[in-house]
């Protein structure tokens, strides 16, 4: 037997198959099942509408998940990453998320959602998300908003078509137009290729490379092939640094890997 906001729609000896009319927040029915030895059995099962915690509720509740900011934003950027909880669902449940304003990449993995700022200039960065739970109803739609580490209200400088060279660091015995060597990198950001050229032209040169995460830890060295190309597919989604080295010259540029499709 089952308690009255359950239907049976089919049933064995060892199973029973139920659905409910009524998907509320926070509801709990009761199956009841009687053995050949005349004992019975009783399963409690949630029957409810799932729901999200409000982001206040994560300041004050034992399972305290805060957002949580990696890195910082002087070259590399920084990450922040949360913890969607609530009742009615788990960790491996359906989740949809929707990115609203602000510039930035989001990341996610289960209840899991990273974002990297792409943009000093919004002091806040929003997004929606909701859950399927285990008995195939939708929650609603949970805002939030996290507040952008690298935020900077000062006006952002147009850059200096024609920059001078830096007299610290003499530039290599090679040929270009202005008599300053700038490496140009693309597609930025990649998901699996980027290619590497010289905007002077300059062509035959012997060009080491360095990768490094987000913590100035080198993932991928190498030596640049005659196609100019590197592989990146297989580095996790982020803000990396390459450094591009040409006989006594170095040039440090941020690249933005996307492997699982950036928003």
């Amino acid at each position: 037997s089952v308690s009255s906001g359950l239907t049976i729609n089919s049933q064995n000896k060892l199973s029973v198959n139920v659905s409910s009319s009524s998907i509320r927040t926070n509801n709990y029915e009761t199956i009841t099942a009687e053995l050949e030895n005349g004992k019975y059995i009783y399963k409690e099962i949630a029957v409810q509408k799932p729901y999200i915690f409000d982001s206040w509720r994560y300041s004050t509740e034992e399972s305290e998940s805060v957002p949580s900011v990696r890195g910082d934003c002087d070259g590399f950027g920084a990450e922040i990453e949360r913890e969607i909880k609530g009742i009615g669902f788990d960790a491996s449940s359906s989740f949809e998320w929707e990115k609203l304003n602000g510039t930035f990449y989001m990341y996610t993995y289960r209840n899991t959602i990273t974002i990297i700022p792409a943009s000093t200039q919004n002091p806040t960065l929003s997004y929606k998300v909701r859950v399927k739970g285990s008995c195939g109803s939708w929650s609603d739609w949970r805002t939030f908003y996290e507040t952008n580490p690298c935020y900077d209200p000062s006006p952002v400088p147009d850059p200096d078509p024609n920059p001078a060279p830096n007299p610290e660091k003499p530039l290599p015995n090679v040929s270009t137009n202005d008599g300053v060597l700038l490496f140009e990198i693309y597609p930025n950001p990649s998901s699996d290729y980027i290619n590497v050229t010289l905007k002077s032209g300059t062509t035959n040169t012997s060009i080491a490379y360095t990768l490094y995460d987000i913590t100035s830890t080198p993932v991928k060295t190498g030596q640049l092939q005659d196609d100019n190309n590197i592989f990146v597919g297989d580095l996790k989604s982020g803000i990396y640094i390459i450094s591009l080295k040409l006989e006594d010259y170095e040039e440090k540029q941020q690249l933005i890997i996307d492997t699982n499709g950036a928003e």
